[in-house]
C-alpha cells in the first residue's frame, strides 16, 4: 500500500516499474517525463526490479498496471476477431496516461468466448462457456453492488455488441447507462478476471482503485481485487482511502508479513532516498486520516465512542445496530461528538474481540473509548470484574428496561395527546410480565421479553399506525427519542453509560 498526499510520489512509484517492463520490449517514448527535472540524463536503465525468487523470463507478464485515469463512457462492437496477444499490448505507458480498457476487454472476452465455442479438444455447451466467463466478473460485482446484476454482452454481440446489465426492473441496459461509480467499479473488476488467465506471475499495479467509488465500498472492493489475483501474484495499490487503509491494516493483522505500507511522505525526491516499508503506528494513521479527510478530520471524528450489545451493521440482521441506534436516538442531541457502535454480545463487548477499539484509537488521535453492557444475570462478582476490566455495566437488565419505564411510557401517552391512558398501558405491561414469569419462567425484571404486548397495547390503546413495523422498531423510532434529560430514567441510564449525572 503506498501512501501520502498528493504530489508525494506515490504514482511515480508506479511509473518507475512500469518503465522497467516497457525499456526492453517498447522503449521510453517519452524520456522528458521520466527524467524529471533534469536528475537523469536518460531514463534507459535507470530502474531494476529484484523479485522473491527468480526474475521473470518475460517482462511483459511481470508487470500489470492501471492507471488513475479510467474512463470509458461508451463503446459499442460490431465486429470481433481473434483476439491479440495480451502481453503485446504495453498499455498506457503513463501514469498520466488515458486507460481505456472496457473496450479491449469486450473483443478479447467475445474472442474468447468464440474460441472456446469451437475447441474441439474441449467441447462445452454455450450456457457453460457464458456462466464462466459472465460468473466470474458477475459475482465480485453483485457482492460490491447488490441488486446490480451483471448479463455479460448484448444477445448479438456483433451488431453494435456492448456489456448489458439488469437493475430492479430495468431489464438488459447497456454499459453506456452505468453511472459513474458502476462503470470503476465494472473495470476494475472486468479488468482483473479477464488479465488472471495470462497474468498469472505478476505485480499488479492499480493507482488509486477508489476513484468514483462510493467510500462505503472501499474495503470490499479492495476485498474482491485481492480474491480475483491469481495465487503468487503481489498487489500495489495507491490510494487516499481511509476505508482501504483500514481494510489492509486488518489483512495485516490477521496475516502479518502480508501486507506492506509505505509512506511517501516527508521525503526529498530530489535526492537519494531508501524508502522502507513502515509500522502502522499511531502517528502514520492519524496523518492518513488527514489526508483522507483533510479539513474534516477534527470534524469526521467523534470525541468519543461506545462501544454496546446488539449485531453489528455488518452482519445484516433484523435487530442490526439496535442498540446502537436506541443509544444515538437517546443521547445524540446532548452529545454530537459521540458515535455508538453495537459489536456483538456482551463478552465480544467486554473483550473486543472485533479490535475495533484499537482501530478506532489509532487512527483518531485522542478519542473516549466506552464500552457498556447489559447487566442480564451477572453475578456482583462478575459485575465487579467487568468494572475492573473498564467496563461499564447498565443497572438495570437490559436497554428495554429502560424505553420501557413508566416514565417513557407516559411520555408516549402525553405525546398521543392520550395521557390517560398511560396506566392502562402500564397495566398492559405489567400482566404482559407476570405472563411471562408465571407460564415460560421469564426474569421478573426482563422487560425485553414482553416489548411485543407492549407495543401491541401502546397501538391499540394510542392508535398508533405508524411508530414502526416491528416491536423493535417502535422501541427505537417512537420510544427511544422520549427518553429525554430531567427524567429519572434517562439520568440513570446517562450515568450507567458514561459514568456521571448530566451537569
Amino acid at each position: 500500500m503506498a501512501c501520502g498526499k498528493n504530489g508525494s510520489g506515490k504514482s511515480s512509484f508506479i511509473d518507475a516499474i512500469s518503465l522497467w517492463r516497457q525499456q526492453q520490449h517498447w522503449g521510453i517514448q517519452d524520456p522528458s517525463y521520466y527524467a524529471r527535472g533534469g536528475l537523469l540524463s536518460s531514463p534507459q536503465g535507470s530502474v531494476e526490479l529484484e523479485f522473491h525468487g527468480e526474475q521473470p523470463a518475460d517482462r511483459r507478464s511481470a508487470v500489470n498496471v492501471r492507471t488513475a485515469q479510467r474512463v470509458t463512457v461508451e463503446f459499442s462492437i460490431g465486429n470481433i476477431g481473434q483476439p491479440e496477444d495480451l502481453l503485446a499490448d504495453p498499455g498506457p505507458r503513463r501514469t498520466i496516461d488515458l486507460d481505456t480498457r472496457v473496450e479491449q476487454n469486450y473483443r478479447r472476452l467475445m474472442g474468447e468466448s468464440v474460441t472456446a465455442l469451437w475447441d474441439r479438444t474441449n467441447p462445452r455447451m454455450s450456457d457453460e462457456i457464458i456462466n464462466d466467463l459472465v460468473g466470474s466478473i458477475g459475482e465480485p460485482l453483485g457482492r460490491l453492488l447488490p441488486g446490480f446484476v451483471f448479463e455479460g454482452p448484448s444477445t448479438n454481440p456483433l451488431a453494435n455488441g456492448t456489456f448489458e446489465f439488469t437493475k430492479g426492473t430495468v431489464q438488459r441496459y447497456p454499459y453506456k447507462l452505468l453511472s459513474g461509480g458502476e462503470k470503476a467499479v465494472f473495470d476494475l473488476i472486468l479488468d482483473f478476471a479477464v488479465k488472471r488467465s495470462t497474468y498469472t506471475d505478476t505485480v499488479y499495479c492499480v493507482d488509486e482503485p477508489e476513484l468514483h467509488v462510493n467510500a462505503a465500498i472501499h474495503g470490499a472492493l479492495l476485498d474482491e481485487m485481492l480474491d480475483l489475483l491469481p495465487d503468487g501474484c503481489q498487489l500495489v495499490i495507491v490510494t487516499h482511502s481511509a476505508g482501504m487503509l483500514a481494510r489492509a491494516r486488518a489483512i495485516a493483522e490477521e496475516a502479518p508479513g502480508t501486507v506492506a505500507f509505505l509512506d511517501f511522505d516527508g521525503r526529498d525526491y530530489g535526492q537519494h532516498v531508501e524508502l522502507r516499508p513502515v509500522i502502522p503506528d499511531r502517528a502514520f494513521w492519524h496523518r492518513q486520516l488527514a489526508i483522507a479527510f483533510g479539513g474534516f478530520a477534527d470534524l469526521l471524528a467523534p470525541a468519543r465512542v461506545v462501544l454496546c450489545e446488539g449485531e453489528p451493521a455488518v452482519r445484516n440482521s433484523a435487530r442490526a445496530s439496535f442498540d446502537a441506534r436506541c443509544y444515538g436516538a437517546i443521547f445524540g442531541d446532548q452529545m454530537p461528538d459521540t458515535s455508538f457502535m453495537s459489536v456483538g454480545s456482551s463478552e465480544e463487548v467486554e473483550q473486543d474481540r472485533l479490535q475495533l477499539g484499537d482501530r478506532i484509537t489509532a487512527l483518531v488521535d485522542g478519542v473516549d473509548l466506552v464500552r457498556v453492557v447489559d447487566r442480564d444475570s451477572k453475578s456482583n462478582a462478575e459485575i465487579a470484574a467487568a468494572q475492573a476490566d473498564g467496563v461499564r455495566v447498565l443497572r438495570r437488565r437490559n436497554l428495554e428496561c429502560y424505553l420501557l419505564d413508566d416514565e417513557v411510557l407516559a411520555a408516549l401517552c402525553s405525546a398521543h395527546e392520550r395521557p390517560q391512558h398511560t396506566t392502562p398501558l402500564i397495566v398492559a405491561r405489567d400482566e404482559a410480565m407476570a405472563y411471562a414469569v408465571e407460564d415460560h419462567d421469564a426474569p421478573i425484571d426482563d422487560y425485553k421479553r414482553v416489548r411485543g404486548d407492549t407495543v401491541t397495547a401502546a397501538r391499540r390503546l394510542l392508535a398508533i399506525t405508524r411508530g414502526g413495523n416491528s416491536a423493535d422498531g417502535f422501541l427505537r423510532d417512537t420510544l427511544s427519542p422520549l427518553l429525554k434529560p430531567g427524567m429519572v430514567t434517562y439520568e440513570e441510564l446517562r450515568e450507567d453509560v458514561f459514568g456521571s449525572p448530566a451537569a
